[in-house]
């Protein structure tokens, strides 16, 4: 009897293997590559002047008072905020930034305009960090002795670093909750000692 042995082939030749490999090759060509025009897209658009972070708060006070609150905050900045000019209009200010996410600290210096008792924009006109400090303060008369106030403040860091602008974003808003938090409480603080002394 004669006995023929078949030769053996493995479960997987060099061809299987090959193809394999190259579909492994071409998968992380398209993950990469995938990656690399998502951070390109976030790129570009981190370019672009950045969308503001708007908070609201009600207040029980007019606007007038809420107008007269913000002013006054200014007066209770710790250090490191100067008035550098002042008119009825419009002020220049320099203010030292601590804390800032990323960046550190950094200097800003920007103008606020006044258009009393509704609004106050403030614009950069200069930083040794920050590309852009914009944003406003709008007050809005909801009914007799009540105000909405909003506050929009749009931060570019310069940094383009994944989720740069996520942070700085996040940390904004807090921010703003802050001073809106102390904002209503010296308004309301005034609105009363304004009603008792008309009584």
């Amino acid at each position: 009897m004669e006995f023929r042995f078949k030769a053996f082939k493995p479960p997987h030749s060099a061809s299987v293997l090959r193809r394999k490999y190259c579909t492994y090759i071409f998968l992380a060509t398209v993950c990469v590559t995938s990656w690399c025009v998502s951070m390109s897209a976030q790129c570009e658009a981190d370019d672009e002047k950045p969308a503001p972070v708007v908070a609201r708060v009600q207040v029980q006070a007019s606007p007038e008072v809420v107008f007269e609150a913000i002013h006054r905050l200014r007066g209770d900045e710790p250090t490191g905020v100067r008035i550098l000019s002042h008119n009825p209009h419009e002020a220049t200010i320099e203010e030292i930034f601590d804390g800032l996410p990323i960046v550190g600290q950094a200097t800003c210096v920007y103008k606020e305009q006044y258009s009393p008792p509704n609004r106050i924009d403030f614009h950069m006109i200069e930083s040794d960090k920050l590309k852009a400090f914009d944003g406003w303060w709008k007050i809005t008369r909801i009914s007799p002795g009540v105000s909405e106030v909003e506050l929009a403040t749009g931060v570019d860091t310069g940094l383009r670093i994944p989720f740069a602008r996520q942070i700085t974003n996040a940390a904004t808003l807090h921010n703003l909750h802050e001073q809106l938090a102390d904002m209503k409480k010296s308004a309301e603080t005034l609105q009363q000692a304004s009603l008792k002394t008309s009584m």
